[in-house]
């Protein structure tokens, strides 16, 4: 990649191709006009990796003068613990004007002007972490099947990992997870129906299906442990 420019594009439903922006072999980034601020480009030349991130902020507020108002960005594909996150602000007619930032633990900096108008904060708990699953599977009774989730802006290293499901117009089963250490438990009737494997190098989870049957069918689900001093508690 170093020896090329590196473009992102996308297509929606029933539309022709977009381009979103590239990165210049030096590392420069430039964006379509109608995407400015919405996405970053970044690369890693020694794993031959090229990244898409976005930022996706809350809705127009209206409020009356004197009011407090809470905006928020959701952040995907970074974790927020390894950044500085800044706010800037353009005015009708005007240009942009930088408002202030948190750097990667919780201190705060703003303009001199704005001193005092501002508070940022985040919660690095839930933004820019995502887990997803693969595709539906559709198979025979008596085959074997590997589900697998992506895991992005946590380690799974550091956290235990559990597989749920829902079967049609049921409430949610747990299958079963796996500990930090490879250790596998599963809910007592499910016993060497299923296991869990993880490889943390690549952040995937994957849960196999040794025989399926037919009330099997459900919607799986890959799930993080959150963990506290009491214990663990799911999220």
């Amino acid at each position: 990649m170093g020896s090329h420019w590196m473009f992102w594009i996308c297509q929606k439903p029933g539309k022709g191709l977009e381009s979103i922006g590239y990165i210049e072999r030096g590392g420069g980034t430039y964006f379509a006009q109608s995407l400015q601020g919405q996405f970053s480009i970044t690369k890693d030349s020694s794993k031959n990796m090229l990244y898409l991130q976005s930022l996706t902020s809350s809705e127009s507020v209206v409020e009356k003068p004197g009011k407090s108002v809470t905006l928020s960005c959701s952040v995907s594909g970074i974790s927020m613990g390894s950044y500085w996150m800044q706010w800037i602000r353009q005015k009708p007619g005007k240009g942009l004007e930088w408002i202030g930032y948190i750097d990667g633990g919780t201190r705060t900096y703003f303009a001199q002007s704005l001193q005092g108008q501002f508070s940022i904060t985040k919660d690095t708990n839930t933004y820019g972490q995502s887990l997803t699953s693969s595709e539906s599977v559709v198979e025979k009774p008596g085959k074997s099947v590997t589900l697998s989730c992506s895991v992005s802006g946590f380690s799974m290293g550091s956290y235990w990992m559990h597989w749920i499901r829902q079967k049609p117009r049921k409430g949610l089963e747990s299958i079963g997870y796996i500990e930090r250490g490879g250790g596998t438990y599963f809910a007592q009737s499910l016993q060497g129906q299923f296991s869990i494997t993880k490889d943390t190098s690549k952040n995937m989870l994957y849960l196999q299906v040794k025989s399926l049957k037919a009330e099997d069918t459900a919607v799986y689900y890959c799930v993080r442990d959150r963990l506290t001093q009491k214990g663990c508690r799911l999220v």
